[in-house]
């Protein structure tokens, strides 16, 4: 009874450290740089707030005057909410909601870590690390979807862990509900979509039936969370748009050569912008330039992709301050390396469930990939690949701490 009192008892105090330095990093950051960050417009919060205040305004989801399917509506949408509920702009509540947002995912992984390793000290220890992991705690106070959608993808990985655990179908749906939400908030979220099913089929293969009513059932929820913007979309644009309508511009800069400059790298395009047309077009036509690169250099582009995975998962952020940079360094490199040899240690040991490491993994892989493939910026990285690999990183400090 007192043990469990005691695990209790630090559990809260870790989920106390983690609000409370979230919110105290809200209190002391500067509020007026939300719509601009060192010296520049920040044209992601930019449009995010200009969405939600023109939402709010009864203008519907547009920019510029224009029904637009540019920016996936969730971001946007919790901003309303947000402005509605102070009755204005209300940056610092949005801020503030948002490290009550970061500490709930704090929780989350300590309950994926719990469902991962069944160990209480590998728990706490992970809870410790994502409590003081700089980079989440940063980002809690910027305009950008990075913590909400760090929610919605943990959520939806927690539901099916425990789906695996438990075999229970509500579990199930509910990983699909959040997968939904998550692709509403970043469309991106929907490369994990065929790597769950892929899942799906490697441990439940011996029960066929099972199995396509599983896929079924989880496919058909996350279409069902997204079916609604989608025909919105159709009604607005006359033409089918999924979620979003970026994913053209952002492949074409992430084989241009202004952005991959900054990173080192050589494009195989240069800068290209379109402003004639609707956005569907401009989309099409963004996908049309790059796709022809694409095919006239193939071996440019697969070293290419080759290097951005590589720097999607480096501690060197290039385009940052210094202190940013060596802030960001200090307390990647360690979950990196730490994380790496928890994964390795958890399998070879058979200390976790094979089944959860390979939805976990499948999870890294998929983002991984996707951003080789478009833009490696390092705040895509955080809610995903960074959150996981501080779980792992918390199991292997404890698996050394128990052979100490």
């Amino acid at each position: 009874m007192k043990k469990e009192a005691h695990y209790s008892s630090v559990c809260f105090l870790v989920l106390l450290l983690a609000l409370l330095l979230r919110l105290v990093w809200v209190a002391v950051s500067d509020t007026d740089t939300v719509l601009s960050r060192w010296g520049k417009q920040n044209t992601d919060a930019v449009e995010y707030h200009q969405l939600a205040r023109n939402m709010l305004e009864g203008k519907g989801y547009s920019l510029n005057g224009r029904p637009t399917s540019y920016r996936p509506p969730l971001y946007p949408a919790f901003l309303t909410g947000v402005y509605f509920f102070v009755g204005g702009t209300g940056f610092s509540v949005v801020r503030y909601t948002q490290a009550v947002i970061g500490a709930l995912c704090v929780f989350l992984i300590f309950l994926i870590a719990r469902l991962l390793f069944e160990k209480r000290r590998a728990e706490i220890m992970t809870g410790f690390i994502a409590a003081l992991y700089i980079y989440h705690i940063y980002w809690t106070s910027e305009l950008h979807t990075e913590i909400l959608f760090m929610l919605l993808i943990a959520s939806s990985v927690f539901f099916l862990l425990k789906f695996a655990q438990t075999q229970k179908n509500a579990w199930l749906l509910a990983g699909g509900a959040m997968l939904g939400l998550a692709a509403l908030c970043r469309s991106t979220a929907l490369v994990f979509l065929p790597f769950v099913i892929l899942w799906l089929f490697i441990y439940f293969r011996k029960k066929w039936s099972a199995l396509l009513g599983c896929i079924l059932a989880f496919l058909g929820v996350a279409v069902l969370v997204i079916l609604p913007w989608t025909l919105r979309n159709y009604r607005t644009h006359n033409a089918f748009v999924l979620i979003s309508t970026n994913g053209g511009r952002t492949f074409s800069a992430g084989i241009a050569d202004d952005y991959l400059a900054s990173l080192g790298l050589e494009g195989l395009i240069p800068k290209t912008r379109f402003h004639s047309g609707s956005e569907v077009e401009r989309d099409k036509r963004y996908y049309s330039v790059a796709l022809r690169a694409v095919r006239e250099n193939k071996p440019a582009f697969v070293k290419l992709t080759a290097s951005k995975f590589l720097h999607f998962w480096s501690p060197w952020v290039a385009g940052q301050r210094r202190l940013f940079m060596i802030l960001g360094a200090v307390s990647y490199i360690p979950i990196l390396a730490l994380g790496s040899f928890g994964i390795v240690f958890s399998l070879i040991k058979k200390e976790a469930s094979g089944k959860m490491v390979t939805l976990i993994l499948f999870l890294l892989l998929s983002f991984s990939l996707l951003h080789a493939i478009y833009i490696p910026n390092i705040r895509f990285r955080l809610p995903v690949i960074d959150l996981y690999l501080i779980a792992f990183a918390g199991y292997f400090v404890s698996y050394i701490w128990e052979r100490r």
